[in-house]
């Protein structure tokens, strides 16, 4: 909906779906009822009420004395504090996205295959995701999430190997080390660690990390500008792996190919992506890309973010839509006694 529209006075959200719009409090509440013209027939529901309420503590405080019946859990603690609780539970989705290191693969050395193929081995995945996202997040084995691509093969699940990093950087002459930039997003949950424990960790195959921690516009400028040698971003679109690798790795008018990679066999396959209508054709194709993204290296996945709900056992019938979004049509809840 344009700016423009949501400026004006007359603005009035209906919903055409279970629910209906009722109410906003800007910064307090926004109120759905339900809608009794809905084609699926009327919900169980009566309205459902979204409190806005950025403290965690008070968040969970919420739950645990049943003025909210559910929340979306937004860190390892939160989920610690309310696991234990028998009258709480948790309904966990699998993201569609992929968080990632990226390389611009026009600067020296990163133009150079080894180079990005040592920091395969310098980034310990499995011990990271845990230690930062406890159990929030996946470790990411392909460029694809498991949801897009069942059939694609998971990476040795521990590919961190010092001497493999320093093995690779000799074949590229580098074996004294280099330094570089790395930029990620102020605010970004969990990616200011991740970024420190990239750069210690990488000192000790004598590659010097310099931190920038910056704004959302500010890293759109650098990346498309290609000012970066590095950079964490995260990534997700609609889940279909044509929406999720065309935009990142292609050079098409539109796209943020934000890696400066260019690989004329993976534009080829991502075309026939496009316009191949067998699914096992189709699926063939893209394991195809994902070979080429492998073994080129110009991202690194690093992790997939779970969404995970807690709520309490006398709601049911909540779900998720593939792209993280609850779903109330069909919940239901208990009346307490």
């Amino acid at each position: 909906m344009p700016q423009s529209a949501r400026r004006t006075a007359n603005f009035q959200p209906i919903g055409t779906g279970p629910f209906r719009f009722l109410s906003w409090l800007r910064g307090k509440s926004l109120i759905l009822m339900r809608n009794p013209d809905y084609w699926g027939g009327a919900q169980s529901l009566e309205r459902v009420i979204f409190k806005v309420m950025p403290d965690s503590q008070g968040r969970l405080l919420q739950i645990r004395n049943g003025s909210a019946d559910m929340t979306r859990i937004q860190s390892g603690k939160e989920f610690e504090e309310l696991s234990p609780r028998s009258e709480v539970a948790f309904l966990r989705n699998p993201s569609v996205d992929v968080h990632y290191l990226g390389f611009n693969t026009r600067r020296t050395p990163f133009d150079r295959r080894e180079v990005r193929a040592a920091f395969l081995h310098i980034i310990n995945k499995e011990s990271m995701v845990k230690r930062i996202f406890q159990d929030l997040a996946d470790p990411a084995y392909s460029s694809l999430p498991p949801t897009l691509h069942p059939l694609q093969e998971k990476q040795p699940l521990n590919s961190f190997n010092l001497e493999v990093a320093r093995t690779l950087l000799k074949q590229a002459g580098l074996q004294e080390g280099f330094a570089c930039s790395l930029y990620f997003l102020d605010g970004q949950k969990g990616v200011q660690e991740l970024a420190d424990l990239l750069a210690a960790t990488a000192r000790k195959v004598k590659i010097s990390i310099t931190k920038y921690k910056v704004s959302f516009p500010e890293m759109m400028r650098i990346a498309n500008r290609g000012q970066h040698d590095m950079l964490i971003m995260g990534w997700s679109t609609a889940p279909d792996p044509d929406f999720f690798l065309y935009p990142l790795f292609t050079f098409s008018s539109g796209n943020r190919n934000r890696f400066y990679y260019e690989n004329a066999e993976l534009t080829r396959l991502l075309d026939l992506g496009k316009t191949t209508l067998d699914k096992p054709k189709r699926d063939q194709v893209y394991l195809q890309a994902l070979a080429i993204l492998k073994k080129e290296v110009p991202w690194i996945p690093l992790f997939h973010l779970i969404d995970i709900m807690a709520y309490r056992r006398q709601v049911s019938g909540l779900g998720f839509t593939p792209l993280g979004q609850a779903i109330f049509r069909d919940v239901t809840k208990e009346s307490t006694p």
